[in-house]
C-alpha cells in the first residue's frame, strides 16, 4: 500500500480509501436506511481492508443514517483492544510465561478515551494475564480523572505510578505524592 501526506499537514492516509457509504444503509437515502451490509459484515469489510494496508475510511454521519459511523466506532473500539491484547499476548511469548505480574502503560494515546483503555486493561485483568496494572507519565488531573472513571465503571484502578520525581525539587511534586498516598498506589 501506499500512502501520502495530506496537503501541508503530518496526516498520512492510504492512498486506497475505503467508501462506507453502504454500511447500515444504501448511501443517505433515507428509504433505504438499514439496507446494505449488517456490523457484523462491515466488521469483515473493515478488518480485510486494514490487512491490506487500508488506513482511511470515508464515512458521513448521513450513511446509513449514522449507522456507517457507528459500525466504524465500534470496529475501532474492538481493534484497538484485540491490539493490546496482541502486545500483551506477544510480550507473555517473548518472555515465555503465562501471565504478568505488572502491566505498565507509558503513553497514553490521547485518540483512545481513557474509559475504553482504562476497560481494556479490566479485561486483561479478568483474563489473567495481567495480575495489575500501572501508569507512567501522567499527572494529577489525568490520576483523578481515572480514579472518577474506575469509580463510575467500578473498574480497577492503577496500582502503579511511575514518574521521574526530583527531591530538589519537592514542592511541585507536593500534590503528587499525597494524592498517591491517599489512593493507596506504589511509587
Amino acid at each position: 500500500m501506499q500512502y501520502q501526506k495530506v496537503g501541508n499537514t503530518d496526516i498520512e492516509v492510504s492512498r486506497v480509501i475505503l467508501g462506507c457509504r453502504n454500511s447500515g444503509g444504501i448511501g443517505s437515502v433515507p428509504s433505504l436506511s438499514g439496507e446494505g451490509e449488517n456490523e457484523e459484515q462491515v466488521h469483515g469489510i473493515l478488518n480485510a481492508a486494514v490487512h491490506l494496508g487500508i488506513t482511511t475510511f470515508d464515512t458521513a454521519d448521513g450513511y446509513g443514517d449514522g449507522r456507517s459511523e457507528t459500525y466504524i466506532g465500534n470496529w475501532l473500539r474492538n481493534y484497538q483492544k484485540k491490539e493490546y491484547q496482541k502486545k500483551i499476548d506477544g510480550t507473555l511469548e517473548c518472555l515465555g510465561i503465562k501471565q504478568l505480574d505488572m502491566y505498565l502503560s507509558h503513553e497514553r494515546n490521547d485518540e483512545t478515551p481513557l474509559e475504553e483503555t482504562l476497560s481494556c486493561f479490566n479485561e486483561l485483568q479478568k483474563s489473567e494475564k495481567v495480575c495489575a496494572y500501572g501508569v507512567s507519565n501522567i499527572n494529577c488531573k489525568q490520576l483523578e480523572k481515572s480514579i472518577s472513571i474506575c469509580d463510575d465503571l467500578d473498574l480497577s484502578r492503577y496500582e502503579w505510578v511511575q514518574n521521574s520525581m526530583s527531591l530538589l525539587n519537592l514542592q511541585k511534586q507536593k500534590k503528587r505524592l499525597s494524592n498517591n498516598r491517599s489512593n493507596y498506589w506504589t511509587l
